[in-house]
């Protein structure tokens, strides 16, 4: 009876807990040299792995970037770094206690 208490709560607090989903982070470098990070979830995958996004990266990124220019407040941005994470959130934002 323990053995299935315990087995029980294994699968009801793992289902419970947040699952980490995969963002595309962009570093960028405004015109004027200010460095900026800018987060991307597709909510319409939210189930992709690491690998797929890494996968995805080249073919989704002249989207992405076709989206920063055509904002004002990004005119004359370079693309600095795109990569993969993995996180429950959005992973530039930082959990105040």
């Amino acid at each position: 009876m323990r053995k299935l208490f315990y087995i029980l709560f294994f699968l009801i607090s793992s289902c419970s807990q947040p699952q980490e989903k995969a963002w595309i982070v962009l570093e960028l470098s405004l015109l004027s040299g200010v460095p900026k990070k800018m987060a991307f979830h597709n909510p319409g995958a939210p189930d992709a792995t690491l690998g797929e996004c890494k996968e995805a990266l080249p073919n989704v990124l002249p989207e992405l970037i076709g989206y920063i220019k055509s904002e004002a407040r990004f005119e004359g941005a370079k693309l600095v770094k795109a990569q993969c994470v993995m996180a429950m959130g959005d992973p530039l934002k930082v959990d105040k206690l």
